[in-house]
């Protein structure tokens, strides 16, 4: 039985389209949409999930089918500290649940604020990994369950 993720419908539909995604080697291309969220799988067999038109989780495989990367996207909407909005933070936590729940990655990674600082993070524990516009707005997990290996993506300005 699938594992209510959330008490939004449109983050448990996007939970529903993901999990049938990487319970695959081999999805077909394919597009959802309703309100503001829109999945699509495209041909090179990726995932992406859009809130308000800005992706904020991108799934890619390996030449093998293999899941490989989840880009986590911070959807280009903050709030006044520069954090992803409270509607991009409880969209992707729905995901990452569920993906963690699928044994993808581990199961306690969340975005999360830490109010010690204002500040919003990917992770779990002390293994983290800041998500705000004025330090990172994509990092790359690895498809690995057992542990959490991440990369901050963000093309930084020097």
């Amino acid at each position: 039985m699938l594992k209510k993720r959330s008490n939004r419908m449109l983050t448990q539909r996007a939970v529903e389209h993901v999990l049938q995604y990487v319970s695959t080697t081999n999805p077909k291309p394919d597009q959802w949409s309703h309100l503001n969220t829109e999945i699509r799988v495209d041909e090179d067999r990726s995932l992406t999930v859009s809130l308000l038109d800005n992706p904020i989780m991108r799934i890619t495989r390996m030449a093998s089918g293999h899941l490989d990367k989840i880009y986590v996207f911070s959807g280009g909407f903050y709030d006044n500290d520069g954090n992803p909005s409270g509607l991009t933070r409880e969209r992707l936590n729905g995901l990452l649940a569920a993906l963690g729940d699928a044994h993808v990655i581990p199961q306690k990674v969340r975005v999360f604020i830490e109010h010690d600082y204002e500040m919003c993070y990917v992770g779990s524990g002390e293994q983290k990994v800041a998500f705000n516009k004025d330090y990172s707005n994509m990092v790359s997990i690895d498809a690995v369950a057992d542990c959490f290996l991440f990369e901050d993506m963000t093309p930084h300005v020097r």
